[in-house]
């Protein structure tokens, strides 16, 4: 049986999802308390027990400057015992008439490995977001920015729905980028600090600009980061100065260099049209989409 979950089985979601990820407690936590919503989430129930489950997040994006609802396929998971039998692509096939229902016109995943985009394609995904990551060493950043002067009123208090704005600018031009509200950025800057991490928000030209990192053992992870132009440079300084590490990694839209430097643009999402939306493929021309927010 699929159906939502209750309030009430958010234990049992809870133990499922650290079976299947072996994420933190903490960071689960942080999920439910301030992320879920039982008609978000849909479950497969076997023998009296949650089976497998996906989250839904609500977002948006614009094709051909059509803005459409859309959803985020989130921590889809299965017990061990009970993958193998369907149950996930069953998920998936209710998940696009239920958003489809509520007025979503499209679907997206972020695939965590490359045999789970072929398990996504067969559920009528194709691959069409891109990023690229970029690496620096302490030095390299630290020579890059040695010039830059930091002004503390530069530096203000994440207002998330200035933030969203920012983020859903600094992307018009890349069509079909999917757009997060002010809510989604708080989610991801409160579990950035679970990882040691927090958001950085910046004054640049009337737009506050931002970067999200987090911290993995001697590096800095900079998951997302809203900038342009000397903005970059001032979010390295700053970087430096609050996130010691040994070397600072960058994931970005795919596009251009970074700092000197040139990613290799690699695959960062899947896209699906839900009901009677006609199939797409990833632009051939111009930026390439971005999905972000390091929701993976």
């Amino acid at each position: 049986m699929i159906e939502f979950p209750s309030w009430s089985e958010r234990a049992e979601l809870s133990r499922l999802w650290q079976i299947a990820f072996d994420d933190q407690p903490r960071a689960v936590r942080f999920f439910f308390q301030n992320r879920f919503r039982p008609e978000d989430c849909l479950v497969y129930r076997r023998d009296g027990k949650i089976a497998a489950a996906l989250y839904l997040l609500p977002a948006s994006l614009k094709i051909a400057g059509i803005a459409y609802r859309a959803h985020y396929i989130y921590a889809a998971a299965t017990l061990p015992e009970y993958r193998g039998r369907g149950y996930m692509a069953a998920l998936l096939e209710a998940a696009g008439q239920k958003g489809w229902a509520r007025g979503e016109a499209y679907s997206a995943v972020l695939p965590a490995t490359e045999p789970l985009y072929r398990f996504y394609a067969k559920a009528g995904y194709v691959p069409y977001y891109k990023v690229i990551q970029v690496a620096f060493t302490k030095q390299e950043l630290s020579d890059l920015t040695v010039a830059v002067h930091l002004g503390n009123r530069e530096w203000l208090l994440p207002d998330f729905k200035r933030l969203a704005a920012t983020r859903n600018a600094r992307l018009t031009n890349r069509e079909g980028s999917l757009q997060w509200d002010g809510d989604a950025l708080a989610y991801a800057a409160g579990y950035s600090r679970v990882f040691g991490g927090n958001i950085l928000t910046l004054q640049n030209h009337g737009r506050m600009d931002y970067a999200l990192y987090e911290m993995a053992g001697e590096d800095c992870m900079v998951t997302e980061l809203m900038s342009e132009g000397d903005g970059y440079l001032r979010f390295g300084a700053e970087l430096l100065r609050r996130a010691p590490a040994a070397a600072y990694h960058f994931r970005l839209p795919a596009g251009g260099d970074f700092l000197g430097k040139n990613g290799i643009p690699e695959n960062a999402g899947m896209l699906r049209p839900l009901g009677n939306q006609p199939p797409l493929q990833a632009p051939l021309t111009g930026p390439a989409p971005y999905l972000g927010l390091a929701l993976s």
